[in-house]
């Protein structure tokens, strides 16, 4: 049918763009991947649907202060369980940036890293900052000083042990960049580039 070649051409040019390839034809393994890429929206639409906490869940990474050899602070990293495989950041990250479902699961991160480091220092484990990674899309699509005020209301944290980690390319739109870093300066959020020079 006409409707299924053309759907299938516009597979086609999906992953060919994707893969910065200049050509690419329709295969039985490039249908594999489209019935796979939906089934993976769909998968993380459930966990965002039910409760994040079933199926998100971070890691926490020491950052090291290597002339001390002390840990300064923690960078929390986000991981997903789908039908009991943990899966890492590269397999799931980009399709929800490309479908915003970034902005929900950032939101679980931001505000699931303020109440764990606030736990902490509950049990007087110590002080430390910890880092979460927001992405260009997040920063361009969600308001995302509000999500992160709300999430230190809500948490009781004190700001200062937040760090908010940007990628260099958002580096590109510097005005909204900038007005960013700015919103979260004022209430004390500490913002870092993350990934600098590789863009």
């Amino acid at each position: 049918l006409p409707t299924d070649l053309v759907k299938r051409a516009e597979n086609a040019m999906y992953f060919a763009k994707l893969e910065k390839s200049g050509i690419l034809f329709h295969t039985a393994k490039l249908e594999e991947k489209v019935l796979l890429r939906l089934e993976t929206e769909r998968a993380l639409r459930r966990s965002l649907n039910s409760d994040p906490s079933n199926t998100f869940s971070l890691y926490y990474q020491p950052i090291v202060d290597s002339e001390k050899s002390e840990i300064v602070g923690l960078e929390a990293l986000v991981r997903w369980s789908d039908n009991g495989q943990i899966k890492l950041p590269a397999e799931f990250i980009p399709l929800a940036e490309e479908t915003g479902l970034i902005v929900p699961i950032g939101k679980w991160v931001i505000e699931t890293a303020c109440r764990q480091n606030k736990s902490w220092q509950n049990m007087d484990v110590g002080y430390i900052p910890v880092a979460v990674n927001v992405s260009a899309y997040q920063i361009l699509h969600s308001d995302l000083s509000t999500i992160i005020r709300e999430a230190l209301d809500k948490t009781k944290l004190d700001p200062k042990w937040l760090i908010v980690e940007i990628t260099e390319s958002i580096m590109q739109d510097i005005e909204k960049t900038d007005a960013i870093i700015n919103e979260l300066k004022s209430f004390n959020v500490i913002v870092a580039i993350d990934d600098l020079g590789t863009g």
